[in-house]
């Protein structure tokens, strides 16, 4: 199972984009941790991030940004699939543009 954690700024893109786009996932069982980086007060995004980590349940993290917006349905899918098939101790990604991503989890 995956945990997602986001720090995030802004409450109306968060809601907007990532909260939006994950009701629409066919996978619904994940940990979501949702870090108002304002609220807690941390110096840095690293250290909120961490924060979250510590939180987390979860063997798998995935640290989104609250404008990342998941276009397919089946992404988080593919994502745990992907994540169970290899062993790896970082993946990213970052400023890809959806024919992009539909090459890699397609």
């Amino acid at each position: 199972m995956l945990t997602i954690i986001c720090a995030y700024n802004n409450k109306e893109v968060l809601e907007k984009y990532l909260l939006k786009s994950l009701q629409k996932q066919t996978v619904q069982d994940y940990e979501l941790i949702l870090l108002d980086a304002k609220e807690l007060g941390t110096k840095t995004a690293a250290a909120t991030l961490n924060y979250g980590a510590e939180k987390a349940q979860n063997d798998t993290l995935m640290f989104v940004h609250q404008d990342v917006e998941f276009l397919e349905e089946h992404a988080l899918e593919k994502i745990e699939a992907f994540s169970r098939e290899h062993t790896f101790a970082i993946a990213g990604v970052a400023g890809v543009k959806k024919t992009r991503f539909y090459k890699v989890f397609s």
